[in-house]
Order: C-alpha cells, then structure tokens, then sequence
C-alpha cells in the first residue's frame, strides 16, 4: 500500500468512528413552544439513570513543573 493513502485512510476511519457515536433515535423531547394553558402541560416521565457507556481517562503524561507552575496560576487568577 502507498503511504500516501494511510493518512486519509486513517482520517475516514476515526471520522466514522465518531459519527458511529451518533445516535439517531434521539429520545429526549424537541423543545415545543408553551402551552396555552396549564391543564396542557404534558407529562414527563422519570426513567432510572444508566451506567455510562463511555469513560475515558486522561493522563498528564510528560508533565512537569512548569505545567503545573502554568496551572497553579491560572487557578489561582481564577479565584
């Protein structure tokens, strides 16, 4: 194989991966204008929450002082 199609190859294959994701029987309500009245208010159902589906991990690999110097003072311009 030419190494010049791994590139868009591997680019195709992470981008439908991602759009694998995607979900289309989306079962959230669509936003709807208010109802006129009160008596007209629709009934939402709770449902028990799910265990996620996805948890992803980051690891801070290579950091050192200066990263940590360089976030210790934005939290601390933050606060």
């Amino acid at each position: 194989m030419n190494k010049k199609w791994i590139a868009p190859i591997l680019a195709l294959s992470l981008t439908a991966t991602a759009l694998g994701g995607c979900n289309a029987n989306n079962t959230t309500p669509s936003a709807s204008p208010a109802p006129a009245t009160p008596s007209a208010t629709p009934v939402v159902q709770l449902t028990q929450a799910t265990a996620p589906k996805y948890v992803f991990l980051f690891i801070g690999d290579g950091m050192s002082y200066p990263q940590f110097q360089a976030a210790s003072d934005y939290l601390g311009a933050l606060a």
